[in-house]
């Protein structure tokens, strides 16, 4: 006897089996065990698309495996990332989702188009409720780019442009040079910042996290003037 043959459709990450190759929206949502149907939107995930799927709106699981997510609610909401359009359940959406149905590479950020455009971060959200269709482009990262920072060197400024990935003992270097504070070696100096912390001349500026104006002081070890 020949066993019958079953279909299978991922929902919420979950593989549900189907008897049948047609099914509909109203059966995808109980075999996924939400009931009443009609208080959930059904979304099937595409390639680099999704739509939403009505109760009676038959969907054939006989070609290929389908991809669903079901989502408590009355109603469903439009975006388009890259030009190209989509539909969602609730009125937000992660980040990481948006990055995995639109297929964002890692090297992209995630944007939401406007004046002025808005770079969302990792796990961010994004609300999709506000102005309707928001626009969401990949758009590729931009190198951080240089920023002004202060080093005090007995009370004379140095005004110096550093890089994220400059190290902290190179640029008090270029501040002793620039304030004629040659006379000890720069491994005789610390540096700290404006709450008086002690950073280590090994760190980067990007790695610190310090911002465009920042304000560091530098001072002689104890017993290194002598």
């Amino acid at each position: 006897m020949n066993e019958r043959k079953r279909y299978t459709a991922q929902v919420d990450g979950r593989q549900l089996t189907f008897d049948d190759a047609e099914v509909d929206g109203r059966e995808i949502r109980h075999a996924a065990d939400r009931d009443p149907a009609s208080a959930y939107v059904l979304v099937e995930i595409l390639h680099r698309s999704t739509r939403s799927v009505g109760l009676e709106e038959k969907i054939d699981l006989s070609k290929s495996e389908r991809s669903f997510r079901t989502f408590e609610s009355d109603r469903t909401f439009n975006f388009t990332v890259n030009e190209r359009g989509f539909e969602w359940g609730i009125g937000e959406i992660g980040e990481a989702d948006v990055r995995l149905i639109a297929e964002i590479p890692a090297d992209q950020d995630v944007v939401v188009e406007g004046d002025p455009d808005i770079v969302v971060a990792r796990g961010g959200t994004i609300s999709l409720r506000e102005r309707g269709s928001e626009q969401i482009v990949g758009r590729r990262r931009k190198p951080p780019g240089k920023i002004s920072l202060s080093i005090l060197v007995n009370g004379v400024a140095a005004e110096l442009r550093a890089k994220p990935d400059d190290k902290l003992g190179a640029l008090l270097e270029k501040a002793l040079e620039e304030t004629e504070n040659v006379g000890q070696p720069v491994e005789k100096w610390e540096l700290r910042d404006e709450a008086g912390e002690l950073l280590s001349l090994d760190e980067t500026v990007g790695a610190l996290g310090l911002k465009d104006g920042a304000i560091l002081v530098a001072s002689l070890q104890t017993g290194a003037a002598g």
